[in-house]
C-alpha cells in the first residue's frame, strides 16, 4: 500500500507541476486576480487548481483502478461544492465584512446572506451529504459537521499572508496522522487505503502549489482556503477517535475565540517562534 501511494504522489506531482504554469498564466490573463497585502496583484482562487488535481486523481483511478485514488464520487462531489462555494467569495464576496458576528449582522441588516454564509451552509451541507449514513446518531452528526465548519473556517482565518494557511494545513495534517495512529479505533491512514483516497490528491496539489504561494505568486483564495479546511475535517472525522475530535473542536474554538477581537497577524508576528515559522520561505518587503 505505501508503494502504491508512493507512485500515485509522484504521479499527481507530476501532473501538477506540469499543469501549474498554465493554469497561473490563464487566470492571469482573464483577470481572476486579487491584490495581495504587498499591493501585488497575483492570480487568485487557486483551490480550483487543488480540484483540478482532485478530479485527475478520480479520473485515474476509473480508468485504472488504483485504490490510492479517489473513488468516492461523494467526497469528489462534496469537495467540488466546497470549492465553488469559495470561489463565489472570490468574485463577488465583501471584503470589507470580516468575522462571523459581522457576516451575521450584515445578514440581518440587509435581508440577504452574504457569500461568507453561503460558504458556511455549503460546507455544512457537504458534510451531511459525506456523514449521513455513518454517523450513529444526531449529536455525532452535529459534531461532525461543526468539526468541518471550524476546519473549513480555521484555514480561512490563516489565509492573509503568504503559505501561512499551507503550512497550517501541513501541520493539522501532520497531528491527524498522529491521532489516527495511536491507542484509537480509528482507522490507521498510513496502512489503509481510505486514507490516502482523500488526503492524497489535495495533498499533492498542495505541494505544487506551495512555492507560488509562499514567495507570494499565487493566492489560495476562500476557494483555496475552504478545499483545504474541508479536507482536514474530513480526515478528522474518519480517521480520528472520538477524543482527539472533541480535542480538536475545543482548540479551534479557541482559536476563533482569540481572533474574535484580536488580530491573528499581530498575535503571530509578537511571538518569536510563531513570527519565524510564519516567516519561512517568504519574501521580504
Amino acid at each position: 500500500m505505501l508503494i502504491d501511494a508512493a507512485l500515485t504522489a509522484i504521479l499527481l506531482l507530476a501532473a501538477g507541476t506540469v499543469l501549474l504554469p498554465g493554469y497561473l498564466r490563464f487566470m492571469q490573463e482573464h483577470r481572476l486576480v486579487e491584490v495581495n497585502y504587498r499591493g501585488e496583484s497575483i492570480p487568485t482562487a487557486c483551490g480550483l487548481f487543488l480540484l483540478l488535481v482532485l478530479l485527475i486523481g478520480y479520473l485515474l483511478q476509473k480508468l485504472t483502478g488504483w485504490t490510492t485514488l479517489p473513488s468516492e464520487a461523494e467526497f469528489v462531489l462534496a469537495a467540488v461544492l466546497v470549492g465553488v462555494a469559495g470561489l463565489l467569495d472570490d468574485l463577488i464576496g465583501d471584503k470589507k465584512t470580516k468575522g462571523i458576528a459581522n457576516h451575521w449582522r450584515a445578514w440581518l441588516q440587509r435581508g440577504m446572506p452574504s457569500t461568507a454564509v453561503v460558504k458556511a451552509a455549503a460546507a455544512g451541507a457537504a458534510g451531511i451529504l459525506l456523514f449521513a449514513g455513518s454517523a450513529a446518531s444526531s449529536i455525532e452528526m452535529i459534531l461532525h459537521v461543526l468539526l468541518l465548519l471550524l476546519t473549513t473556517n480555521a484555514v480561512n482565518l490563516m489565509d492573509v499572508r503568504p503559505g501561512r494557511a499551507l503550512k497550517f494545513y501541513y501541520l493539522q495534517l501532520a497531528l491527524l496522522l498522529a491521532a489516527a495512529s495511536f491507542g484509537s479505533s480509528a482507522v490507521d491512514p498510513l496502512y489503509s487505503g481510505l486514507g490516502w483516497v482523500f488526503l492524497l490528491p489535495i495533498t499533492a496539489g498542495a505541494a505544487v502549489l506551495t512555492y507560488a504561494d509562499v514567495k507570494g505568486r499565487a493566492m489560495l483564495g476562500d476557494t483555496g482556503a475552504n478545499v483545504l479546511g474541508f479536507t482536514l475535517g474530513c480526515g478528522w472525522v474518519w480517521y480520528a477517535s472520538v477524543a482527539a475530535q472533541m480535542t480538536l473542536i475545543l482548540l479551534l474554538l479557541g482559536l476563533h475565540a482569540l481572533t474574535w477581537k484580536r488580530s491573528l497577524t499581530r498575535m503571530i508576528e509578537g511571538n518569536r517562534w510563531l513570527s519565524f515559522i510564519d516567516g519561512i520561505g517568504r519574501e521580504r518587503i
